[in-house]
């Protein structure tokens, strides 16, 4: 199914649903698909002479890497409540600067092209921007100016006949359509993606939360295997959190050899081959599910010295997920916990101070400090507490109020589920940069070290330890509702 181009009028927005006025309104006017163009019309709060963009971009091509989000921008165009045009001057990739003097709101009208990335073969699509025949993934990074003004949005996308628009925002349908939708701020508008196709969407539910799927080219064929798994990982983490709020999500599936995925503010975009092992994907995909909590919800105050906590514990969680949902069995969870420990031994740096340089080794490194925790809390509390109730008290003090947390507030939180200090543990291993001291830890769950036929060296369950020490590891293994 091919999607034509097609070209329509552009409709301005003056007013969002409520008594309350939007600060900002767009119009995107969908001026083509194939290849994907749009017309956009804004009304903007203007407090300082600043037009930006979002700071974040890939780099895989030339273009797009010198120019920003800018480069993909043709014919801007601003005036001023009564019509009159303002001259504007390029700041590069930071936007634009206003020179005229204004009133406090403008009407900045531009085009945008995704031609450069589609006859590029489309560059880092997770990132920018992809399409196939059938359906048109984009982040709100590559098609939204704004200004610096806080407040809430409202964003309407007028759309060829026959084409739905799924975004993660909150949808307004007080004009009885369904492209239209409320986001709380820029942020949230850049860093989403958005998604154009002509079928609807399909749903996940978990209490309050809504998940919409957009599934490219074989992915459609594995859609119930997806469901079930997304459907498995979104439960396993609203009751893990005791989280019962609304929410809303966007979740791309890429059909795509190079495996890998990013994850945004309430969107995540996934590729891989829907032929390769689930177990790969399967555990992907619930890393990028669980950062909707742990990483945009619950912040660390400094970036880099929090990372270790961000993507340690995801990863870990997706481990548990895959296992505690019959995805995979508990030796096959040995094999993932082994292949971070082999990649572990190879790290021997400090978490806190590399996560502005994140590698495999990293990643490994901070699952394995997620795992030994979660052993020490459970050993030290006879069962009693796990990493778990770390979790969801770090949901319910950071999180839900939206307050970043502190390096030390994380080990205080960690110590206090334990019942012990653990100053001593994350100065070594997370601070500092000792190995996981596994010959101690693993005993009291019943594990042990061994090699495997290629030398490789594997956890695996001591057939020779004490029944009791054996339960920890399976009610690791095991989910447990919310205390």
């Amino acid at each position: 199914m091919r999607l034509l181009g097609i070209c329509v009028g552009a409709v301005v927005v003056a007013a969002c649903t409520g008594n309350t006025p939007p600060e900002a309104t767009y119009a995107v006017t969908v001026t083509s698909l194939a290849p994907p163009q749009f017309a956009i019309r804004a009304e903007l709060p203007l407090t300082d002479d600043t037009l930006r963009v979002a700071q974040s971009w890939p780099c895989d091509l030339d273009v797009l890497c010198r120019g920003g989000w800018p480069a993909l921008i043709t014919d801007l165009r601003v005036t001023d409540a009564h019509g009159r045009a303002l001259r504007t001057d390029s700041l590069g990739r930071r936007g634009w600067v206003v020179r005229d003097r204004h009133a406090g709101r403008v009407v900045v009208e531009y085009a945008v092209s995704h031609l450069l990335l589609a006859q590029n073969d489309w560059p880092a699509p997770r990132e920018t921007a992809y399409a196939d025949s059938a359906m048109l993934f984009t982040l709100g990074r590559a098609l939204f100016v704004g200004t610096t003004a806080a407040g809430p949005i409202r964003v309407r996308f007028v759309v060829p006949p026959g084409v739905h628009v799924s975004a993660a925002w909150l949808r307004d349908t007080a004009d009885g359509g369904s492209g239209a939708f409320t986001v709380p701020g820029f942020e949230a508008l850049v860093d989403n993606g958005i998604v154009f196709r002509h079928e609807r969407s399909m749903r996940i539910r978990a209490g309050q939360f809504s998940m919409e799927l957009a599934l490219f080219g074989r992915w459609s064929e594995r859609r119930d295997l997806v469901t079930r798994l997304m459907g498995a990982h979104l439960t396993s983490f609203t009751r893990l959190l005791g989280f019962d709020e609304p929410g809303a999500y966007l979740a791309v599936f890429l059909d795509d050899p190079d495996m890998g995925g990013e994850s945004f503010l309430s969107t995540h975009a996934l590729s891989a081959s829907p032929d390769s092992a689930v177990v790969r994907w399967g555990r992907l995909i619930g890393h990028e599910v669980f950062h909707y909590w742990n990483g945009h919800r619950i912040r660390g105050a400094d970036y880099t010295s929090s990372q270790w906590f961000q993507e340690g514990m995801t990863e870990y969680y997706a481990i548990l997920s895959m296992a505690r949902n019959g995805f995979i069995t508990p030796a096959a969870a040995l094999d993932e916990l082994s292949r971070n420990l082999r990649a572990h031994r190879e790290f021997g740096r400090s978490l806190a101070a590399s996560g502005n340089r994140k590698n495999r080794g990293f990643y490994a490194s901070a699952t394995m400090v997620a795992f030994v925790l979660d052993v020490l809390i459970r050993d030290a509390t006879d069962g009693r507490r796990s990493l778990d109730d770390l979790m969801r008290q770090m949901w319910i003090t950071f999180g839900r109020p939206g307050r970043p947390y502190t390096q030390a507030e994380v080990f205080a939180l960690a110590g206090a589920m334990a019942g012990r200090d653990l100053d001593a543990f994350f100065q070594q291993h997370v601070e500092g940069d000792r190995p996981l001291p596994l010959d101690s830890v693993l005993p009291l769950a019943g594990l042990t070290l061994a090699r495997n036929a290629a030398g490789e060296e594997m956890i695996v369950a001591d057939g020779n330890a004490p029944p009791g020490r054996r339960e920890l590891w399976r009610a690791l293994i095991a989910a447990r509702p919310p205390r």
